[in-house]
């Protein structure tokens, strides 16, 4: 009765702490992704991604598209090569909880490495932002502000 409680309070811990980390299985049609569509939570492409929107919106210039498609592309790869380092983390926690007896130490050790890659994806996703918003004017970042409130405005109401 023990061991299986602390083998169900380990697999709540481990499915609430990794939750995040699975994000969007399916497309916005409700079909299954395959691994080759860009990595983000939703139908919208990533804020800095989506250069026809910060075209229009913000009045870029070429040489800043230029600039922004370049850091977006370094961006990217190091964000893949992070989530490349995560799947074989989630397997091997996967195959430890299937075991008769469960090394907690090493389950906490697996989690704790998929915790610092989310921590560096973030980290890169703020550099990023930043990266980009050098190269914008005081006025298409207060326009980027903008719609970035009226985005949030309008995801808070669904």
């Amino acid at each position: 009765m023990k061991k299986r409680l602390i083998y169900n309070f380990a697999i709540l811990i481990i499915v609430f702490t990794t939750l995040p980390l699975f994000g969007n299985q399916f497309k916005s049609n409700g079909q299954p992704c395959n691994g080759k569509e860009k990595i983000h939570r939703g139908h919208r492409p990533p804020p800095f991604e989506n250069i026809k929107f910060m075209k229009n919106k913000l009045k870029l210039s070429e040489k800043q598209i230029d600039k922004i498609i370049n850091i977006n592309k370094k961006y990217r790869a190091k964000h893949i090569k992070k989530r490349e380092k995560i799947n074989p983390l989630k397997r091997e926690i996967k195959k430890s909880l299937q075991v008769k007896k469960i090394n907690f130490k090493k389950v906490k050790q697996l989690l704790t490495k998929i915790s610092s890659l989310n921590v560096e994806i973030r980290m890169n996703m703020i550099k990023h932002r930043i990266e980009i918003e050098q190269i914008l004017t005081t006025k298409q970042k207060k326009n980027m502000f903008k719609e970035r409130r009226k985005k949030n405005r309008r995801n808070h109401e669904r």
